[in-house]
């Protein structure tokens, strides 16, 4: 009872409940009353920075902050991550790789892919009079992959770095070996199909572990432009920023997103 809500929402939390009518920038009263929802029910609206509630006493102990704190910004964590990025105009794009890949761009159009393959937010620097929409393409299989390469195949004794280090020594293109990344579940992009990873054009002669290594950083960074003509339908891309370990953008650097480079610029975590 402590931590209560503060009984308002902005544009971009009433888009996540899918309570948002894109069309006419407002609440989705169809929604409502499909599911027989009184309005009523709804928090008040209020702009997405601005000041939205403040800290009781008792929420403040449990968390470790100051009474009155005041609540002025909240969002869900892809456009919060654009936000820190500076991913606020048309045509830039945030690329993170974490369990699961997200690339997330911006744009002004009220666009979207007939086939859901992407998400589409209200961005949490939209109005009416200068709207801006956030894309979501969200790639499942990107560190996990990584992840299951440590623990399962080169075992404890190699640390990330060193993993790294192994890949580093094969050229470009693994010499023909290609790890396709999708074996953590359906993927959107595919139209939620669940193909499963694999392996290609394995040589018992050539291939060795840190060809194995190279390759999946390959299929994951590069099973992220596959997607990008998805995404460019909706949003015309020319700023990405780039949020990833220095592995990660080393082979990011080589990208050409749908055919055409955008600038770049990069945060390393």
């Amino acid at each position: 009872d402590n931590l209560q809500l503060l009984l308002r929402r902005s544009r971009t939390g009433q888009d996540l409940a899918r309570l948002w009518d894109f069309e006419s920038d407002e609440l989705a009263q169809f929604v409502l009353e499909n599911y027989g929802v009184s309005a009523e029910l709804i928090a008040e609206r209020v702009p997405t920075f601005s000041v939205q509630g403040e800290l009781t006493a008792a929420a403040a102990d449990e968390l470790g902050l100051a009474a009155g704190t005041k609540v002025s910004y909240r969002a869900g964590d892809q456009p919060n991550n654009a936000l820190s990025l500076s991913v606020l105009e048309p045509g830039e794009i945030a690329v993170t790789a974490g369990t699961s890949g997200v690339v997330y761009g911006v744009g002004d159009k009220k666009n979207y892919d007939p086939k859901s393959r992407v998400n589409v937010f209200v961005h949490v620097n939209h109005s009416k009079d200068d709207p801006r929409y956030g894309v979501l393409l969200c790639l499942n299989g990107t560190g996990i992959l990584n992840s299951w390469l440590k623990h399962n195949f080169v075992g404890e004794s190699l640390d990330y770095p060193q993993m790294n280090e192994l890949a580093a020594e094969v050229p470009v293109g693994s010499d023909g070996l290609v790890i396709l990344p999708y074996g953590n579940g359906a993927e959107r992009t595919l139209e939620n199909r669940n193909i499963g990873a694999s392996v290609h054009g394995w040589n018992f002669n050539v291939h060795k572990k840190n060809h194995f290594l190279r390759a999946a950083q390959e299929g994951i960074v590069f099973s992220k432009p596959s997607s990008a003509p998805i995404e460019q339908r909706v949003v015309s891309v020319e700023f990405a920023f780039l949020v990833s370990s220095f592995a990660w953008g080393r082979f990011c650097a080589k990208l050409h997103l749908a055919g055409r480079p955008p600038k770049l610029a990069y945060y390393w975590a």
